[in-house]
């Protein structure tokens, strides 16, 4: 595909032209303007870091959370009241059931078919379960969308780290292939509705 043409219905611009690129960021402008091979992805994978959805449920989470770190079960009591207090919900869970919802819609709206699958790194839905759907439903080529659109490590290398260990410990490495989208902080579509509510 070259520049100027288009994919499917939307029109690609040239990278001199492209509001994106003349607008994004010195990092996110440093790459290529457009994938020249578009890959013919499967499914969506929409991974998140979950959260608790009852008192029972909120030292499991922080302990999944501070796995590999010893932090013993009394300091996590005393970061679990920041949960208690809203009767151990954290609200990410069903924020994540909106969102996966409303890109299923956006696209219905715009005739593409293809399925989302939501995952999350701490908390049920977990990532593997959601690659394994994924697999046994025969999309093998996912495109990840992690709902943290900053660049550090927990929000955007801790999440590759978690698709690579996912494929290896489910036996689908070499089966199932996860291509995460980069970070989206300064995206123009992420950066206009914070401007516009200024």
């Amino acid at each position: 595909m070259s520049p100027g043409g288009r994919i499917g219905d939307v029109p690609i611009d040239t990278p001199a032209t492209d509001p994106v690129v003349l607008h994004a960021s010195p990092a996110a402008a440093g790459g290529a303007a457009h994938i020249e091979t578009p890959v013919p992805y499967d499914g969506i994978l929409l991974a998140s870091f979950g959260g608790p959805e009852g008192q029972e449920d909120v030292i499991p989470f922080l302990r999944n959370v501070t796995r590999g770190r010893g932090i013993p079960d009394e300091r996590l009591e005393e970061v679990a009241h920041h949960y208690r207090h809203f009767g151990g919900i954290s609200p990410i869970n069903a924020q994540n059931r909106e969102l996966k919802t409303a890109i299923e819609g956006e696209l219905a709206r715009r005739g593409i078919d293809l399925p989302v699958y939501w995952g999350n790194r701490n908390w049920g839905p977990f990532l593997d379960e959601a690659v394994r759907e994924a697999a046994e439903a025969g999309d093998t080529t996912l495109l990840a969308v992690a709902t943290s659109a900053y660049s550090s490590f927990s929000s955007c290398r801790q999440y590759r780290e978690d698709f690579a260990r996912v494929l290896t410990d489910t036996g689908l490495a070499g089966t199932v292939t996860i291509d995460k989208v980069r970070q989206f902080f300064d995206h123009p579509g992420f950066v206009a509705p914070f401007v516009a509510g200024v």
